[in-house]
């Protein structure tokens, strides 16, 4: 399992959307400190650097080199941050007002997170097609994040509106055997949940990421939004 203080404990009804709110923001002052959740960023940041590198089509470019990036689930932006250097632009969207509040006071560090455009929002489709900054995205990645969204498919679908034709969602979570997501994602329950949602398995794969010495197992998954309907 993941190291002590890195997840936390799940809201009672993990489709109750208040709540899973609630429980982010409580952890959303102290975020930055957990040296677990530090490190977990960083290897997130390394593996999303190499499935890029190994399967993103759409810009022509290097790696994440002038892409158009939601980080989905931002947090308090520990990826957000990494990826603003490389990126065109980064979208930072989180449904915990806490959390992007933290990242909102780094925003005014200076010019370098000029590209990140922070929003508070939980994503459905009609959030997502009236908010502007939401298209032609090359990129969606999600770190910890997905097990934790109530409704996946129709969350994912509404994300993919946003996406290039083309473009990957790469996402990092805890692995599991069954075929409950919310429980772990295996590469038989990820795909299901890609095609729930109109995008096509491209690598699934278990990684692990060293956190302080203590070795994580974590999935790694790709999907990509189909060139054409």
């Amino acid at each position: 399992g993941y190291p002590h203080g890195l997840i936390m404990a799940g809201p009672a009804d993990p489709k109750d959307q208040a709540a899973v709110t609630a429980e982010w923001d409580k952890e959303a002052a102290g975020w930055d400190s957990n040296e677990h959740v530090r490190a977990y960023s960083e290897h997130a940041f390394s593996h999303l650097q190499r499935l890029v590198k190994a399967h993103a089509t759409t810009t022509g470019a290097t790696g994440l080199n002038g892409m158009r990036v939601l980080d989905f689930g931002c947090g308090s932006g520990l990826l957000t941050e990494k990826l603003r250097e490389p990126c065109a632009a980064v979208v930072a969207v989180d449904a915990a007002p806490k959390m992007v509040a933290q990242l909102r006071s780094k925003l005014t560090t200076g010019k370098d997170w000029a590209n990140v455009t922070p929003l508070c929002l939980v994503a459905d489709r009609a959030t997502v097609a009236a908010e502007p900054s939401l298209r032609d995205l090359d990129l969606v990645v999600a770190s910890s994040v997905l097990s934790f969204v109530p409704d996946l498919p129709s969350t994912l679908a509404a994300l993919a509106t946003a996406m290039k034709p083309g473009a990957i969602l790469v996402h990092f979570d805890w692995p599991g055997t069954t075929a409950q997501y919310a429980d772990g994602f295996n590469a038989a329950n990820a795909r299901a949940v890609y095609a729930r949602a109109g995008l096509e398995a491209v690598a699934a794969e278990e990684v692990e990421f060293d956190m302080l010495g203590e070795k994580a197992p974590v999935f790694a998954g790709v999907a990509r939004k189909p060139r054409s309907a």
